[in-house]
């Protein structure tokens, strides 16, 4: 009986596919390659880095507005804007990015995850710092052997 049950376990393992660690994303280089646009992003953010975030975007870039959300359509020169926005009005910002899923579609991929991003906004009556989550994705278009993002900021 304990033979078989050691039989079934290493059957299992055998089937199961091994994950990027803390994510349940299956580790293969396509994933580990999108997955490193996003953490390109992270620490571009935390830099408040507008040239790094730009060279991780594709020049096609498209977000459309989302209704019920504070979120309003932008192109490429929209999000350079609001990136120098946000950043002239803010200190500090700390992101942390929880990446849930990833799928590559030949040279089409996307990214699920959650964030939670704290932040030091520039207010008159001195530091007070916020922080908001939620769940976005982030889609990418491979262009030249390069994944770019093309909406998702």
């Amino acid at each position: 009986m304990k033979a078989a049950a050691a039989s079934c376990a290493l059957l299992l393992a055998a089937c199961s596919h091994a994950t990027i660690a803390n994510t349940p994303i299956e580790d293969n280089k396509e994933n580990r390659s999108v997955l490193d646009i996003l953490s390109r992003y992270k620490q571009a953010v935390e830099a408040k880095d507008i040239d790094a975030i730009l060279t991780l975007v594709s020049p096609d870039y498209m977000d459309v507005a989302m209704p019920g959300r504070a979120r309003d359509a932008k192109d490429y020169a929209a999000l350079k804007t609001a990136l120098k926005e946000q950043f002239d009005r803010t200190r500090s910002i700390r992101l942390e990015l929880h990446p849930r899923d990833v799928k590559v579609d030949g040279d089409k991929a996307s990214v699920d995850y959650f964030y939670v991003v704290r932040y030091d906004p520039v207010l008159p009556s001195g530091t007070s710092w916020r922080s908001e989550t939620d769940d976005a994705r982030l889609k990418l278009q491979r262009t030249q052997g390069l994944w770019k993002i093309v909406s998702g900021l």
